[in-house]
């Protein structure tokens, strides 16, 4: 008794492969809502804190994370912890490299009620900021953050400190670029949003909190762009204030 082999016919791989392409495109087209979710989320996060900040300021005539713990304490509550580390020094500004102020910027905040979490403040390292309960983070698990620096690309050698807001590490470039088109420029070396400075940091910086590898940047000074495809991930910006 013999048997006859069977195989697929043309028509049955067609379909097969009309399937296998909208599996694939619907995957694609789902990466790309995510990846557009993801960046609307870190825009209205800035939104958020922008106002935040300036509302602060209005109604306690302070700069938060700069105000010092006992005026604090006095002028929001006894929400605030007790201690100069949930506190600044009072000279009116967000201390460059200064972790302590920099995560009592979200303690001040949060319990003024102007953002939601319980940011507790208090810390005074990178590894300690990063931990998730000292500051807000982005929808890539990068702590943001709020003070003056200047580890940012610039036309001139050395950029003058200004405040910033880091949108937060382990951002994609791609989206990164998309975000600097959509609120300014799209160029990483102008206008309000800037790439931040790859390689060694100082003492008076913010470390791997603010800053990108140099995948992130094609380039420098004014030809300076977004290395788009390269695939660099460990990317962040700042909004310039």
């Amino acid at each position: 008794m013999s048997y006859k082999s069977q195989g697929f016919t043309l028509v049955e791989i067609a379909i097969v492969l009309v399937i296998v392409g909208l599996l694939l495109g619907g995957l694609l087209k789902g990466q790309q809502v995510l990846a557009g979710a993801r960046l609307q989320s870190m825009i209205k996060q800035h939104t958020a804190v922008q106002a935040a900040y300036h509302a602060f300021r209005d109604r306690y005539r302070q700069v938060p994370g700069d105000m010092q713990n006992d005026r604090a304490r006095s002028l929001i509550g006894a929400g605030i912890n007790s201690g100069a580390q949930y506190g600044g020094d009072g000279n009116g500004r967000i201390d460059e490299g200064n972790f302590g102020e920099a995560s009592a910027v979200w303690h001040h905040l949060a319990v003024a009620g102007f953002i939601p979490g319980g940011f507790v403040g208090g810390t005074t390292a990178a590894a300690e900021y990063q931990t998730g309960t000292v500051a807000p983070a982005n929808p890539y698990n990068g702590a943001v953050l709020l003070a003056e620096l200047d580890e940012y690309l610039d036309v001139l050698a050395a950029p003058p400190l200004r405040l910033a807001y880091v949108f937060g590490s382990n951002v994609p470039v791609d989206i990164l670029r998309e975000l600097d088109m959509k609120l300014d420029d799209g160029l990483p070396a102008t206008g309000a949003v800037r790439a931040t400075v790859p390689g060694a940091v100082g003492a008076d910086s913010f470390g791997e909190v603010a800053r990108s590898d140099a995948a992130c940047i094609s380039g420098t000074g004014r030809d300076a762009s977004w290395a788009v495809g390269s695939g660099a991930g460990h990317c962040t910006a700042v909004y310039l204030y």
